[in-house]
């Protein structure tokens, strides 16, 4: 690598594909709420500091009138986080019912784990309770 750093378009290629890369960052917890229809287990704090990071940094690349790239990407990683933020939205209601039963299911289980409660009067009472 290092014999092509004079090479412009080699150069520009790679400062690209860095940039890009940390762009799709959250492209793969998008793809999993998406498909889970939820966004249960995500941290929703961080996606907002990731998007205040991501737009002030956008911000910065504009304002210093840095190269296009820098400006494309962080276009591209704001556009992700917020597609990420809507998803929130969206599923709302899915991830409320997955908290409520995770956290129910994690009160049967320590019951389980204990041997107070049997498993099948577990899925007998956790079936009543979601019809």
């Amino acid at each position: 690598m290092y014999l092509l750093i004079k090479y412009d378009p080699f150069v520009e290629t790679v400062g690209f594909l860095a940039v890009f890369t940390e762009a799709m960052l959250g492209t793969p917890q998008f793809y999993r709420n998406y498909t889970n229809k939820s966004t249960f287990g995500m941290s929703l704090q961080m996606v907002l500091m990731w998007t205040c990071g991501d737009i002030f940094k956008t911000t910065y690349f504009y304002v210093r009138k840095t190269p296009p790239q820098f400006i494309i990407c962080g276009m591209l990683q704001v556009m992700v986080d917020v597609a990420i933020l809507t998803q929130v939205w969206l599923y709302y209601e899915n991830t409320a019912k997955r908290k409520k039963t995770s956290n129910h299911m994690h009160f049967w289980q320590d019951d389980i784990d204990y041997g107070i409660v049997d498993v099948e009067n577990v899925t007998l009472i956790t079936a009543l309770e979601d019809a």
